[in-house]
């Protein structure tokens, strides 16, 4: 649930590049994504260390609005080609907490709560909506992530242990204070033994049909197959190739295999989210 108190600490996951931006031009709600879990809106969360593994996702796959680029009179290539893209960072606020609750706002407890089973369907009825690019009206949303966005709408499960505060207004946005960008450091090198263990581990999982991050895996394909208009052996080889194969973390199962299909068919070649909310919408099929 959303602390009891009147102020907290709050987090957002990005890249340093995104931070700066954040830091001296300010949050532009008209330019997040659309088809998210509560909507158009800037999202953090009360979590730090799920903020720190999204810093390093968003690091890795950089994305940006082009009317940001505009905003700034820069192209795409210069972004992808910039230090500071793949750099992860995340900004911590203040967040009061006392003014926000004089927004209209709708809060989900969390599975681990008590009532959690009270408000389940209607949390995944309301994720459901969102994804499909349905607006609400609410100035700021509260609980679990969630996790299994497989291609199927029905599949959507809430997280276990990571939680999101979407704000959706520019009132809500003005209750984050005392902001403060911070950079994340370097993961420290794996030893050779370990990189041998994660690489022996991930030809097992992949040799498991059951295991869930083979299941998404598959899906990726299904999704490369359809996007990319490639055959069967095309997408499982460009599949195999990719970082998001190669170097899978269950983080990356909070977003559809869709959205990993385009990471995978663009890359940093061009800025293509509103495509890929064009398909979503079936708009771009």
């Amino acid at each position: 649930m959303i602390p009891d108190k009147d102020t907290c600490m709050v987090y957002h996951a990005t890249n340093l590049f995104h931070a700066n931006i954040i830091q001296y031009k300010g949050i532009r709600l008209d330019v997040q994504r659309q088809l998210t879990d509560f909507g158009k809106g800037f999202y953090v969360t009360f979590n730090l260390v799920q903020a720190k593994k999204w810093a390093r996702i968003r690091a890795a796959y950089p994305q940006i609005s082009p009317e940001i680029l505009n905003q700034l009179g820069i192209s795409k290539v210069q972004y992808f080609n910039h230090p500071d893209t793949k750099v992860p960072a995340y900004i911590a606020y203040a967040l009061n907490l006392k003014q926000l609750r004089q927004l209209k706002g709708k809060a989900f407890p969390l599975p681990h709560e008590t009532d959690w089973p009270d408000y389940q369907q209607s949390w995944k009825s309301f994720v459901q909506d969102c994804r499909k690019g349905k607006q609400h009206h609410y100035e700021y949303v509260y609980g679990p992530v969630g996790g299994g966005h497989l291609t199927n709408p029905n599949e959507v499960k809430a997280s276990d242990t990571k939680d999101q505060l979407s704000l959706n207004t520019p009132k809500a946005t003005r209750c984050l204070l005392k902001l403060q960008v911070v950079v994340l450091k370097s993961e420290e090198e794996t030893s050779k033994k370990s990189k041998i263990k994660q690489l022996y581990n991930h030809v097992r999982s992949l040799k498991n049909a059951r295991n869930n991050e083979n299941l998404f895996l598959l899906e990726i394909r299904d999704e490369l197959m359809k996007i990319g208009n490639l055959t069967y052996q095309q997408a499982g080889k460009i599949l195999q190739s990719s970082s998001v194969a190669l170097q899978f973390d269950s983080t990356l199962m909070h977003e559809p295999p869709a959205y990993w299909a385009f990471s995978i068919l663009y890359g940093t070649h061009k800025l293509w989210h509103k495509e890929y909310e064009r398909y979503i919408t079936g708009k771009g099929r």
